[in-house]
């Protein structure tokens, strides 16, 4: 299940990047820092990716200044509210929440946080590090239809398209 919801997720956050005209219309012609887009792998198997990466970073270390994960941004359902996993250990979290709101969308800490996502994704390899950093996913309201798609729906799809990659563009 984790490859296709972590292409996903890079895909959607991705793409501003390479089409910067986007939804908004915004053009953006030059970064003040580079960026590098990584996608890793073994997150289910203990971070071995991102562990592996912020210990040998391809740049130096010191360089890297935030960590923005989006493996889980799967817009199945209006994006009305943006769950900030992290949103309030660093200013990172705050950034992302001010951004949010100018753009209409409520930003909203871990509804669930006693599933502890925040610890047990990729960001937190970064977070170990020193290094900022929070994921990002369409957030929902518990005990809502919304929640139900995404308990429902959503993580079956996801794994179907794990066994049939096909499906992936299904979703």
């Amino acid at each position: 299940m984790g490859s296709a919801r972590n292409a996903l997720g890079n895909l959607l956050a991705a793409t501003p990047l390479f089409y910067p005209g986007g939804a908004d219309g915004i053009m953006i012609t030059s970064f003040k820092r580079s960026i590098i887009l990584l996608w890793v792998t073994g997150e289910e198997k203990g971070l071995l990716g991102s562990r592996y990466f912020a210990e040998y970073p391809t740049v130096p270390g010191r360089s890297i200044v935030a960590n923005i994960n989006t493996d889980m941004l799967i817009a199945i359902i209006p994006l009305q509210s943006l769950t900030i996993y992290g949103i309030g250990e660093s200013d990172l979290g705050e950034w992302a929440a001010e951004i949010a709101k100018r753009h209409g969308i409520e930003p909203q800490d871990d509804p669930r946080p006693q599933r502890s996502i925040f610890i047990r994704s990729d960001q937190y390899s970064f977070i170990r590090k020193g290094v900022p950093a929070v994921q990002l996913d369409v957030g929902y309201k518990l005990d809502t239809p919304q929640q139900k798609l995404i308990d429902e729906v959503a993580a079956p799809a996801l794994s179907r398209a794990i066994r049939r990659p096909a499906a992936a563009c299904q979703l």
